[in-house]
């Protein structure tokens, strides 16, 4: 499940390393977009580079089979995340474990990332509407 392991590598996100983000979605962009092949500087700069190539590669693809701007598939997928993540709060039932997601799980305000989540989403947004 594609949408599975894209929420799966969102959870996985530790750090934002802007020049990483920038050189993985370049590379998504040159590279063979059938096969994903050859990407220019794959498994040169470690694990942090890898993990922001294979969210790109996976992104890019499930925005393109969506019909959907890679803008607009992120958009959807924010609300998607937030809907899905929000289910394994204490406060929606569940055990706690994913309220560090959230900013507040007041369910009389909007649902809102926390900080880090949000800049995350804020800089993929930057780099994927042109």
């Amino acid at each position: 499940d594609l949408i599975g392991s894209l929420f799966k590598k969102l959870h996985n996100f530790s750090t934002l390393n802007m020049d990483y983000l920038k050189i993985a979605y370049n590379d998504v962009l040159d590279s063979d977009f059938e096969n994903f092949n050859n990407a220019s500087s794959q498994n040169k700069l470690g694990s942090e580079y890898d993990f922001y190539f294979s969210f790109f590669k996976d992104f890019l693809n499930l925005a393109k089979n969506s019909g959907l701007s890679n803008l607009e598939f992120l958009n959807l997928f924010k609300v998607y995340y937030m809907c899905d993540a929000s289910s394994y709060t204490q406060d929606a039932g569940a055990k706690k474990s994913l309220e560090f997601l959230f900013d507040d799980l007041d369910t009389s305000n909007e649902l809102k990332l926390n900080p880090k989540f949000s800049i995350l989403i804020e800089s993929i947004a930057n780099l994927i509407k042109d």
